[in-house]
C-alpha cells in the first residue's frame, strides 16, 4: 500500500488542486449549467429548432452533467450515473435522434475544458497539474456521456420490442378475425406495414421445425420486388399477408415462394378488404394441404381439383375409395402400375402417345392398361363426367392417405 507521505509530490498536488478546483466550480454549477444549456441551443441546430426537449429539461440535464464532472474532480467517491441514465432514457422517449444527444455532450465537453482551464489559471495551477486535472475531467465526462448513450440504446431497444409485440398481437388478431372496425383495420395496417387498400393475399407455409421460419427473410425478399408484406410465425404455420398492388406482384410473389419454399405453401385468392383476412387464411391453409413434393406452392384459384381433394378429408377419402377402390383387387404392384399410367395419361392431357412417351412405353401398352382401368372402375375415359371423377380421385390419392388395399 502507498501512503500519502510516500506519494509523488505532483500526484498530491494534482489531487489537492483538483479537489479545490472542483469545489469552486461546484459552487457555481447552477449558473454554469444554465449557460451551458444556452450554448447547446446556440450550437446544436436540433435543440434550437425543435420543441421536443423543453428549456427546463435541457437546463436540468446540463447542470447534472457539470455537477458529475465537478464532483469527480473534487474527489467525491459516491458518484452515481443515474442522472445520465435518466437523460438518455428521456431523450429516447421523446424521439430525439442519438447523434443530436451526442452533439450536445460534445458541446458540454468543450465547455468543461474551458471552465477547468479558466479556473486553473485563476488559481495558479501549474500546466503539468492542469493536464492531469483536465484528463480526469475528460474521463468523468466520458463516463457520464457513455451512461446516457447506453440508457438511450436500452430505451430504444425496449421501444422496438414493445412495438414488435404490439405488431404481432395486432397481426394475429387480424388473422383470426378479431379486428373488424374500419378505423382499427387502418391502424393495424399502418402498424404492421401494409397499405390500407388491397388487393391482398394470405400465404400459409408449413413449419417443419417449431420456431424456425419456413420462408427465411421472406419479407426482405418480397420488399426487394416492391411487395409489402407482414409475417407471423406460429408453431405450425409461417403466415404472411402480402399486398399485390401492381399487376406483376403476383408473379413475383410466386417466384420468391417457389424459390425458397422447403415445405408446403398455400396462397389464398386475392381479396380487397382486410376484414376478410381470416377467411383468406383458411383458404391458404387448405391450399397448402394440397401441395406435393413436385409442387410445393399451391395457389388456391389455380388448383381447384387439388384444393377440392383436401378440403373435406374424410369425405374425399371415401369418394376416392368408391371411384378407384376396384383397383384394389389387383396385386399391389399391378395396382400401382395402373395408377401411374392413369396419372401419366391425365398429366399428358388425355394423350395416350404423351403418356407412353413419359413412361417409356409403347402406346399400345398404355391403351391396354387404360382399358383395364375402365373395366375395373366402370368408368369411361371418353366420358367427361367420368374423367372428372377419376381426376378428382387421383388428386385425392396423391394428397391424402387412403386405406391400404385389402
Amino acid at each position: 500500500m502507498v501512503h500519502a507521505a510516500d506519494e509523488p509530490h505532483h500526484t498530491r498536488d494534482t489531487r489537492d488542486d483538483a479537489s479545490r478546483l472542483g469545489a469552486r466550480l461546484l459552487g457555481r454549477v447552477d449558473e454554469l449549467g444554465v449557460a451551458l444549456a444556452n450554448t447547446v441551443r446556440d450550437r446544436v441546430e436540433f435543440y434550437r429548432d425543435s420543441a421536443l426537449v423543453s428549456p427546463e429539461a435541457l437546463r436540468t440535464s446540463c447542470i447534472a452533467h457539470l455537477k458529475y464532472v465537478f464532483l469527480a474532480l473534487s474527489g467525491d467517491t459516491t458518484l452515481e450515473l443515474s442522472a445520465a441514465e435518466a437523460t438518455g432514457r428521456h431523450r429516447a422517449e421523446l424521439g430525439v435522434p442519438l447523434p443530436e444527444v451526442l452533439a450536445a455532450y460534445r458541446v458540454g465537453l468543450r465547455r468543461i475544458w474551458d471552465l477547468v482551464g479558466a479556473e486553473a489559471n485563476a488559481t495558479g495551477v501549474s500546466k503539468k497539474v492542469l493536464q492531469d486535472i483536465t484528463s480526469h475531467a475528460v474521463v468523468a465526462h466520458d463516463l457520464f456521456a457513455q451512461a446516457a448513450a447506453t440508457a438511450f440504446h436500452a430505451e430504444m431497444n425496449q421501444q422496438i420490442l414493445d412495438q414488435e409485440q404490439r405488431r404481432i398481437a395486432l397481426l394475429d388478431a387480424l388473422l383470426v378475425g378479431h379486428v373488424t372496425e374500419q378505423q382499427t383495420l387502418w391502424e393495424t395496417a399502418d402498424l404492421v406495414g401494409l397499405p390500407t387498400i388491397g388487393p391482398y393475399v394470405v400465404i400459409a407455409a408449413h413449419v417443419a421445425d417449431v420456431g424456425t421460419p419456413a420462408l427465411p427473410r421472406v419479407a426482405e425478399r418480397l420488399s426487394s420486388r416492391g411487395i409489402q408484406s407482414a409475417w407471423l410465425l406460429r408453431h405450425d404455420f409461417h403466415i404472411g399477408v402480402a399486398a399485390l398492388r401492381e399487376s406483376t406482384h403476383h408473379d413475383h410473389l410466386i417466384a420468391v415462394l417457389s424459390q425458397f419454399a422447403s415445405s408446403p405453401v398455400g396462397v389464398s385468392p386475392p381479396y380487397n378488404e382486410l376484414a376478410k383476412t381470416a377467411e383468406a387464411l383458411r383458404l391458404a391453409r387448405i391450399a397448402s394441404l394440397s401441395a406435393t413434393t413436385g409442387s410445393r406452392v399451391v395457389v388456391f384459384d389455380e388448383a381447384p381439383l387439388a384444393v377440392a381433394a383436401v378440403s373435406a378429408p374424410e369425405v374425399m377419402t371415401l369418394l376416392a375409395q368408391r371411384i378407384l377402390g376396384p383397383l384394389d383387387s389387383m396385386h399391389g404392384v399391378d395396382r400401382n402400375t395402373l395408377l401411374d399410367t392413369l396419372i401419366a395419361w391425365v398429366d399428358a392431357g388425355g394423350s395416350t402417345t404423351g403418356a407412353a412417351t413419359s413412361l417409356y412405353l409403347h402406346p399400345n401398352t398404355v391403351r391396354q392398361r387404360l382399358n383395364k382401368v375402365e373395366k375395373l372402375t366402370a368408368r369411361s375415359l371418353t366420358n367427361p363426367s367420368d374423367i372428372a371423377e377419376i381426376r378428382l380421385a387421383l388428386e385425392i390419392v396423391k394428397r391424402l392417405p387412403t386405406p391400404a388395399p385389402r
